[in-house]
Order: C-alpha cells, then sequence, then structure tokens
C-alpha cells in the first residue's frame, strides 16, 4: 500500500456507518468508527440544494449564493458522517491521494463537497472513488488492455442544441493533434447525433469516450436516467445489459447534466433486487460492467462552463500525471479562471486517482487554457434533456465544420462599417502610407475610371447630390495629392455598388469600368483594414515589450544576482516568449505550442523556456519578494499578439528582441487561414521567425575559455548545460587553432586540437564554430 495515499472504507451497516482506515502495515488489528447519521436529513437537504441549484442554472451563471448553499450542506455532511477521528485525519492529513470505498448505499451521498468549513474536500485531495462495496454479483468482464494507439470517440449533440459542445470535441481533437501527429498514440474520432443503435454499437470499440451532450436524470428511478440520442435516451439499464460482451472502454467522461447523480436507496428495503437495480446510475453501470474509470456531473451544467473544464482537464491529461492529480488541477485551473463559476465542485470521479495513462514518453506540454470568448447564444443552456428551447431537429454536421457563407456583398457592407471605427487609426494609417506607396499607387490606377464615370453619371444625374459631393472630395484629395481615408474609400465604394446597377442598359464598356473599379476598390480597402490590424498589433507589441522590459529591470534590481565572473563566457542561446496568457480565442493556445515546437525541432540549438508567458513568471517572482535568484534568465524575448476574425483574415505579428541589449533584431506577421486547421499551417506561421533565428544564431555562439592543459586534452569552462556537445568545434580566439569536443561534464568539456600548430594556454578564449542552418521549405 502507498505512503502517500488514504484508503477509507465506509459501509452501511443497519442504523449507522462503519468507517476504517486501511493502513499501510501488517498489524492483526485495525479500528473502526461508528457513525449514527440522520440520513434522511441529508438526503432531503442534498436534494433540496441540488433542485435548487439546478433551477438558478437555467437562467444565470452559479454565483455567489450557489456556493454558500454548497458549503452549508458540505458542512452539514461534514458533521453527520465523519467522526471526531477522521475529521482529524481529513484536515491534518498530508498525503495527496485519498482512495474512497464506498458501500453501494452510499452512493448518492456526495462525499467530493464534504467542507471543514475552510474547504472541499475535493480541493484537498486528489481523490477517486476507488472501489464500490456491493452484494450484487459481479459478472466479470473482459479486460481492455492499454495498448497503443489508444483510440478515442467523441460524441456530442447537434450545434443548434449545444453549440459549445461541438467546439468542446473539435477542440479535444486539436489538443490530441498538437501531441501526436502520426497518430502513434492515441486515435480521434469525433461524431455528432449518434442514434441508439449507433452508440450502443460503437462504444465497445473504443478505449476513450468522451461524450458532450444532454442527459436525463430520472430521480425516482436513476436507472432510467441516460444520454441523449437522436431517437432516444441511451439509458443506464441498456449499459447493465451489456455483459458477458467485448471489452467496454477504459476511461468515460460524461460531460453531461447530472451523468453522475444516484437515486438514494430505501435503507428499510435496500437488500430487494429491484431496490438496487432502479438506483443504479450511469456511473454504477459503466464502472460494473467494466469502464476503469469514470467521470460526471452531480448536478446540471451549463454549455460553455462543461466546454471549459473538459478543455483544461485534457491539457492536463496529455502531459502524463495521475488522473486524480489531473481532475484536481483542473479544478484549480477553472477556479482561477473562472472565480464566479462552481462547476468545478460539480465533477465526480470513480476509479483509482493513480492509473496514469501515458500518451507519449517524455511528454511534458503546457497548453493555455481555454478563455471565455465566445459570445455566443448558449450563456445559459444546460446540458439537461428537456431544459432548452433550441429544436430538437437532427442536424449531422461534418466535423471540419464549414464556415458561414460569406454573401457577396459582405465586402462592401464591412467596409461600410469600417467608416465608424478608423478614426482613431486614422494618423496611424496614414504614416503607413506614407511609409509605403502600394495603395497610393493602386488608387491612381483607377483615377482615370473614377474621372469616367462620374462624368457619364453627373450627365445622367443618376447620383443624389451628397454623393456627387462626396465624390468631389475625393477626387479633390488625389489631385492635391493628399492621402484617401477608409472614410473616403467607402463613400466611393457605395456609388460603385449604386452606379453597376444603374449602368445595365448603358455601354458595355462603362458596365466593365464600373465593375472593374469596383473591384479594385474591395482589393484597396482590403489591404487598408490589414494594414490598421497590423498597426494594432505593432502596438500591442511595443506596449507588451514596454511592460516586460519594465519588470525585467525591476526584477534584476530587487534580486540578489550572483556577481557576472566572467563576461565573456556564454551558452547556450536562450529563449523566453510574452503573449496573451488569457488566450480569449481557441486557437491561440495551438499557435503558440504550434510555434514552440517548431523552433524546438529545427532549432534545437535554442533553450526554449516554456511554461507561462515570462511577463507572468516575472510578476510571480516579484510578488515573492527579494530572493536568490533561480530564474533561468533568456538572453532573446519573442512577443507574439494576434487577431482573430472568423469571416476575415487573421494576422499573428511577431516581434524578437535581445532583452539585454535592448535592441529589436526582427519585426514580422503571418496571415493564419480560417478555413484551416492550425496544425495544417504551424510550418507556415513559424516559418518567418525559424528562419530570422536561424539567420540571428551566428551572432550568439557558445563562448568559454581554456580552462586546463593536460597532456594532449584541453579542458574548456564549459559543458552539457552550456550547450556542449561532442563533435561541436571551437575557434580560439585570435589564433589559427580549431579544437574538437571529445566529451562533456555538466560544467565543462575535453577537447583535442584538429588543426593549428600555435602555442596554446590556460585563459584563452573559445568560440563555437557554427555551421551554416539549413532551411526547409515550405509547402
Amino acid at each position: 500500500m502507498n505512503t502517500d495515499s488514504i484508503y477509507i472504507e465506509i459501509l452501511k451497516e443497519s442504523d449507522h456507518l462503519r468507517i476504517k482506515e486501511r493502513l499501510p502495515n501488517n498489524d492483526i488489528y485495525s479500528r473502526f468508527d461508528y457513525v449514527y447519521p440522520n440520513m434522511q436529513m441529508i438526503e432531503e437537504r442534498s436534494d433540496a440544494i441540488v433542485d435548487e441549484i439546478n433551477q438558478a442554472l437555467r437562467h444565470q451563471p452559479l454565483q455567489t449564493s450557489s456556493l454558500d448553499l454548497l458549503k452549508k450542506l458540505g458542512l452539514l455532511l461534514w458533521d453527520e458522517l465523519l467522526s471526531a477521528r477522521f475529521k482529524e485525519i481529513f484536515q491534518t492529513a498530508n498525503k495527496p491521494f485519498l482512495y474512497l470505498e464506498l458501500d453501494y448505499q452510499l452512493l448518492h451521498i456526495p462525499w467530493e463537497i464534504l467542507f471543514d468549513g475552510e474547504t472541499f474536500l475535493c480541493e484537498k485531495f486528489y481523490m477517486g472513488r476507488s472501489k464500490i462495496i456491493t452484494p450484487e454479483n459481479i459478472i466479470p468482464c473482459k479486460k481492455r488492455e492499454d495498448q497503443k494507439p489508444l483510440k478515442m470517440l467523441m460524441v456530442s449533440n447537434s450545434v443548434k442544441e449545444l453549440p459549445n459542445a461541438v467546439k468542446e470535441g473539435k477542440k479535444i481533437r486539436d489538443i490530441f493533434d498538437c501531441i501526436d501527429q502520426r497518430h502513434e498514440y492515441i486515435l480521434t474520432s469525433q461524431k455528432t447525433d449518434l442514434s441508439l443503435a449507433e452508440l450502443k454499437e460503437q462504444l465497445r470499440d473504443y478505449d476513450f469516450i468522451h461524450y458532450a451532450g444532454h442527459a436525463e436524470y430520472i430521480k425516482e428511478k436513476s436507472s432510467e436516467s441516460g444520454l441523449k440520442c437522436t431517437d432516444g435516451i441511451f439509458k443506464a439499464s441498456d449499459v447493465k445489459k451489456m455483459e458477458n460482451s467485448a471489452a467496454m472502454p477504459l476511461i468515460i467522461f460524461s460531460n453531461a447534466c447530472q451523468s453522475a447523480r444516484l437515486q438514494a436507496i430505501n435503507w428499510e428495503h435496500h437488500e430487494d433486487p429491484n431496490i438496487q437495480n432502479n438506483a443504479a446510475g450511469l456511473a454504477t453501470a459503466f464502472t460494473m460492467r467494466g469502464v476503469k474509470h469514470y467521470i460526471g456531473t452531480y448536478w446540471e451544467i451549463q454549455d460553455k462552463p462543461g466546454r471549459h473544464f473538459s478543455e483544461l482537464f485534457y491539457n492536463e491529461f496529455i502531459n502524463n500525471k495521475p488522473i486524480g492529480e489531473i481532475i484536481h488541477h483542473t479544478r484549480k485551473l477553472f477556479q482561477k479562471r473562472f472565480p464566479k463559476d462552481i462547476s468545478w465542485i460539480s465533477y465526480i470521479f470513480y476509479g483509482d486517482p493513480k492509473k496514469i495513462y501515458t500518451l507519449k514518453p517524455g511528454t511534458n506540454i503546457i497548453l493555455p487554457g481555454t478563455g471565455d470568448s465566445e459570445t455566443d447564444k448558449s450563456t445559459n443552456t444546460t446540458r439537461a434533456k428537456g431544459q432548452n428551447p433550441q429544436p430538437q431537429e437532427k442536424n449531422r454536421i461534418p466535423w471540419e465544420t464549414e464556415k458561414p457563407r460569406r454573401q457577396s456583398n459582405w465586402k462592401s457592407i464591412f467596409c461600410i462599417m469600417l467608416f465608424f471605427i478608423c478614426g482613431i487609426l486614422l494618423w496611424d494609417i496614414r504614416q503607413e502610407i506614407s511609409r509605403s506607396n502600394t495603395i497610393a499607387e493602386q488608387i491612381k490606377v483607377i483615377k482615370p475610371g473614377v474621372h469616367t464615370i462620374y462624368q457619364q453619371s453627373n450627365k445622367m444625374k443618376q447620383i443624389p447630390l451628397t454623393n456627387q459631393q462626396a465624390n468631389l472630395v475625393f477626387l479633390k484629395k488625389q489631385q492635391e495629392g493628399a492621402h484617401i481615408t477608409l472614410s473616403d474609400l467607402n463613400h466611393l465604394l457605395t456609388q460603385i455598388n449604386q452606379l453597376k446597377y444603374a449602368w445595365l442598359t448603358h455601354p458595355e464598356n462603362i458596365r466593365i469600368e464600373v465593375i472593374s473599379i469596383q473591384d479594385q476598390l474591395n482589393q484597396i480597402i482590403a489591404d487598408m483594414h490589414l494594414m490598421t490590424i497590423r498597426i494594432q498589433l505593432k502596438k500591442q507589441l511595443d506596449e507588451r515589450y514596454q511592460r516586460t522590459e519594465g519588470l525585467y529591470q525591476q526584477y534584476k534590481s530587487m534580486v540578489k544576482l550572483p556577481p557576472e565572473k566572467d563576461h565573456w563566457t556564454f551558452g547556450p542561446l536562450s529563449l523566453a516568449m510574452v503573449f496573451d496568457s488569457k488566450m480569449v480565442h481557441e486557437n491561440e493556445s495551438l499557435i503558440l505550442h504550434a510555434i514552440q515546437s517548431q523552433i524546438k525541432q529545427e532549432i534545437p540549438e535554442i533553450v526554449l523556456i516554456e511554461r507561462e508567458s515570462f511577463d507572468k513568471l516575472l510578476e510571480e517572482l516579484i510578488r515573492k519578494g527579494p530572493h536568490q535568484s533561480k530564474l533561468y534568465q533568456p538572453v532573446l524575448l519573442l512577443f507574439l499578439a494576434t487577431h482573430f476574425n472568423e469571416n476575415e483574415a487573421s494576422i499573428i505579428s511577431m516581434r524578437l528582441d535581445d532583452i539585454e541589449k535592448g535592441t529589436i533584431i526582427a519585426l514580422t506577421d503571418d496571415i493564419i487561414h480560417s478555413n484551416r486547421p492550425i496544425l495544417q499551417q504551424k510550418q507556415v506561421l513559424s516559418q518567418k521567425i525559424i528562419s530570422i533565428l536561424k539567420s540571428t544564431l551566428p551572432e550568439y555562439p557558445i563562448r568559454g575559455r581554456i580552462f586546463d592543459i593536460i597532456q594532449d586534452k584541453i579542458r574548456l569552462n564549459i559543458g552539457q548545460k552550456h550547450g556542449v556537445a561532442i563533435g561541436q568545434q571551437f575557434n580560439v580566439v585570435e589564433t589559427g587553432i580549431v579544437l574538437k569536443v571529445k566529451s562533456t561534464l555538466p560544467e565543462s568539456c575535453f577537447c583535442v586540437i584538429v588543426s593549428g600548430n600555435e602555442t596554446i594556454k590556460k585563459g584563452l578564449k573559445v568560440s563555437m564554430v557554427v555551421q551554416p542552418l539549413s532551411f526547409k521549405k515550405t509547402e
């Protein structure tokens, strides 16, 4: 038995509970406590509070009042269900893992929310309901082996009912694709709106099942509770029938309303098999049939919080941690990011909390979690069947979700909208135009055509007086060489759109001219729009640099940095990234990871400092106050800023700085295609910055000094931690001698002379010979 775990067995006997801690020793005697709870009061109060929470959820997100209700219920459970000895065990324990071995008559109690006045039980421990003690005859099930690649099925209801459930499945697929593009360790499939027959047929074909959709809970008969399919409910009683069959999945995450809630068993008739069968819910049905780990909820959850919790869960899941620790950490992350939402308390876990599913050896990925950025209409939509007004029609959609169809005149409409928002950026736009004549040249090209059209239009009086005046302003600006603004172009485009239809009955050459100028104007306005976005992103990068540089100087001034003994010795080149840690768009974390992975893959010579955004690390260290610095200080900082628009071009801008020199090395940006998965674009998105880093690398060679000379071997004061590897070559500065590394230690290395015959001595400077790096072509 493990010394980092607590094993608690709780049995129901007549009118009392018997609680025992199983200890990791071989003592003959084992102590247990009797507790006499008022079960009727517990069950009535639990049901009343959960019903009140469910009712509130259908109208607004969970608020402080709901948290207060849960704390009161948790205190009641704490007082009624635990003896004084076990209260002390839970409060003073320094072991992280908690195994609950529960009598089947006690499964309906929300043990996770026991509250000692300060924390809930699920906040304190990596807990799991690891064993169900029952008199029922358990028919052995075939064992599913944990073999690679693992197969995962994500099932959701239609986008019309639960739009976030569909997004949830797509995001989970992207998370797994990030770590395993060749699908050596996990294969993911996504399906929506399955029928009962389809779900039953496919359930046992997979190792992992993630269900995001509606569930129905029948309070009086939880065996009739289940998951919504297109033609009915996949009930707990249906699961119980799946005995003596193929192996069940290893994990089922049922991210739906009350998917782990069970009916209370009447204690007076608990031995009646009908009572037992009726009380069996989804959690007990699945685990009884061989599912090793089951995750569900105790009360209703809203669509968006449910999505956020699961995304945070799988971001942790890919890092090869115990599943109990993953759920515990997910609760903490959810609390931190959504402090007003208490959905995290609702999740209940059945299974061994120390089980680790290794998805990829050595995986240790940190994907910044989800943000709450969508402004859809599903804010108060719960995942309880029958509680939502959305239509229930079948809507089988492809998982490569198509973008909304664009109307033929969307650019014109968008340009008119730009008129109202471009004013504050007008000066920056003018400056940008003055530096680049591309747009100005484009405007000159269409000037003669505009003259011709308006001369003809004026004769026929096709244009209202106000538009004529706007046109005169535009032409006057052109003649005077003044800068044309977006509002000028929008006025002109509106007139051109009117003329396109007004001239349908006029000479063909005029109609063609109108259409041609309209197309050119659309392109000019699109270019100016992109220019505006680039200016905004550049401002964001400048602000992030100023903020980070200020934090870095503040950090350096307050911490006790060790004195620098040797200004020459250097290595390896290190890089940290600064980004918006809120990650309000779901693709931002994927882009960040894609760029990080490409840098690590193509330039292993650079040490990439991952974890959080570098400015957040500095803030945390400054809050802790003066101390001996343990921060791995980067040489280069890569700042990222993104602009996302589902129907327009999305852009990522990057700025590379040398933080010590205070110089900008490069500023670049690229287009993000909204109709293509991020993972398919990762080489394109990272190509420019990788090219810049490769060309910069020779300016930052590993440097050191000759530390000792032992016969024909030369020892340098740099080693593995500086980036030195066997086979590397070093020039001895101001000589013609070249050294080659033969062996390495953490702090030093041994070399031999491969060329040059000059005298060599201790203290001479050496600099690594940097070989030209190849640049991979991107399709």
